[in-house]
């Protein structure tokens, strides 16, 4: 049994015992790729075909069951759009007790476990609900979720062990509450949380898991961290570097995460149009969603070093803003140009990409709501990933469609790293010419010259998904959706378990 909060209880049944008021039936469709096919309620509940969605009425006092087509159960896809759509029905019928019971086929069981942990995890991201505490009051969208208990049957007539059942529905629901916190973090206005709070909020939550070192405006600039300094030293809430390092004993390699924390972006004196400028507080998601891949790992006790690099920043305009034209140096001694003050995002992640090199990481992976142009690449229905290792990138797409996360891959042509080329400095932060085509691969041309030699790197830009994002049945499509989190957490667990 597992309380989230206090507010959701969540409990592992025997599938024998009495059923309570609303059951929904996760029904498995072995190697078909429909998922909602017709399908037959288990023998303990019926031996009726039902389609999904419909609706009976039990010889149980009260009870209804519904059944929903789950898909194929070795893609999941399907399992969590079911688990959303039930979800959404107890809620729209003001439902505080549901039930779900799995009916597998007999030759997936091995896939039990990990069946459950995604359960867990989807209803946690299902359930998930607007709630913010401001230094001037407390707001919370609660009115439309009932639901504050979930009952989970074990299979019908399957002998399994319900110790690895309830590890495999806490890691899910571990999972679901680190991603639930990013989430929240995106959604929070930007002031109430500038860079400083932003630290505030991710030392607190990790605690004890990992060890931290903050680094203020004058620690930057002691030691060459230009790219962050340029970028937010117009504001008043001054620009922070995070390092949070999960180091279990026994270690003997090393990931490095980075995560883009701009706590807003106006674009700067280059400044961004009034349309959605108000969700510019988003642009911190990368690093709200590296905070909670670090979680993830360091509470499921992997085996490896793990490394966040977090760039916290506001990008304003004011007295000590930089402007077009200016010129920084980066941590690695580059001189940079900057054409454009709203591509600021690079010029923090490249500091953080060529400081990652100290670790001597087995590889980088760095998370940012980079560019508007994975919109036209990809539109809200994948991010969009860029790397300097084929070998890597095809590890990584597996680690993604495990969690249900997609990414499609961008190749950086040589012609857009010399495009970026300087003429009064080594590099330019876009186009040297000022085209407006190819942003999302400028910006990571831009990345990869501040990679460490030698080392695999997978750049994820997430701007089109990181909020707002496709309608995927456990979801909101508004607000912060933690996307890639799960993603990287999957990635270094698949790493340690090559």
């Amino acid at each position: 049994m597992f309380s989230s909060n206090g507010m959701l209880e969540l409990c592992l049944r025997d599938a024998t015992e009495s059923y309570g008021s609303f059951v929904y039936v996760l029904a498995f469709e072995n190697g078909q790729n429909s998922e909602f096919a017709i399908k037959a309620l288990p023998n303990a509940l019926s031996d009726v075909k039902w389609m999904p969605g419909e609706r009976r009425k039990t010889a149980f006092e009260n009870s209804c069951i519904q059944i929903l087509g789950a898909g194929n159960p070795t893609q999941l896809a399907g399992f969590r759009r079911a688990v959303g759509a039930a979800l959404a029905d107890a809620k729209a019928h003001k439902v505080q007790e549901v039930e779900f019971e799995i009916a597998l086929p007999l030759q997936c069981e091995v896939l039990i476990p990990r069946i459950f942990e995604t359960l867990a995890e989807t209803i946690l991201f299902a359930l998930h609900e607007v709630e913010i505490s401001y230094p001037f009051g407390e707001f919370c969208r609660k009115s439309d979720n009932s639901v504050r208990k979930i009952i989970v049957r074990m299979p019908s007539g399957k002998q399994l062990p319900v110790e690895s059942l309830n590890i495999a529905l806490m890691r899910g629901l571990s999972r679901g509450e680190a991603c639930n916190f990013a989430r929240t973090l995106g959604d929070r206005p930007a002031n109430s949380l500038p860079p400083q709070a932003l630290v505030d909020e991710a030392l607190a939550r990790l605690g004890d898991l990992v060890k931290a070192r903050v680094l203020d405006e004058q620690q930057l600039e002691n030691e060459g961290f230009g790219g962050i300094l340029a970028v937010g030293k117009g504001s008043r809430n001054k620009p922070r570097l995070v390092v949070l390092d999960y180091t279990p004993q026994g270690a003997k390699e090393t990931f490095v995460l980075i995560g883009k924390g701009l706590t807003f972006d106006t674009g700067g004196y280059s400044i961004k149009g009034k349309e959605t400028h108000n969700e510019m507080k988003y642009d911190m998601c990368g690093a709200a969603n590296a905070i909670a891949a670090i979680e993830i790992i360091a509470k499921e006790n992997l085996p490896v070093r793990v490394v966040v690099l977090l760039g916290c920043a506001e990008n304003t305009i004011g007295d000590y803003a930089m402007r077009p034209g200016d010129v920084y140096r980066a941590w690695n001694g580059k001189l940079v140009e900057v054409y454009n003050t709203d591509a600021e995002g690079r010029l923090v992640l490249g500091d953080l990409l060529a400081f990652a090199g100290t670790f001597a990481p087995k590889a980088i992976l760095d998370i940012a709501t980079l560019t508007g142009g994975t919109t036209s690449i990809a539109g809200n229905m994948a991010g969009i990933v860029c790397t300097n290792d084929a070998e890597s990138l095809v590890s990584f797409k597996k680690s993604a469609e495990n969690c249900g996360e997609k990414f499609v891959h961008l190749e950086i042509l040589d012609e857009a790293i010399s495009d970026m080329k300087g003429y009064v400095s080594d590099l330019t932060n876009m186009h040297s010419k000022w085209s407006k085509g190819a942003p999302t691969m400028y910006a990571a041309a831009f990345l990869k010259e501040f990679v460490p030699a030698g080392i695999p790197w997978l750049h994820l830009d997430i701007a089109n998904v990181a909020w707002n994002g496709r309608d995927n049945g456990y979801v909101r499509t508004s607000g912060a959706t933690a996307f890639g989190a799960r993603t990287l957490a999957n990635w270094v667990r698949d790493q340690v378990l090559l």
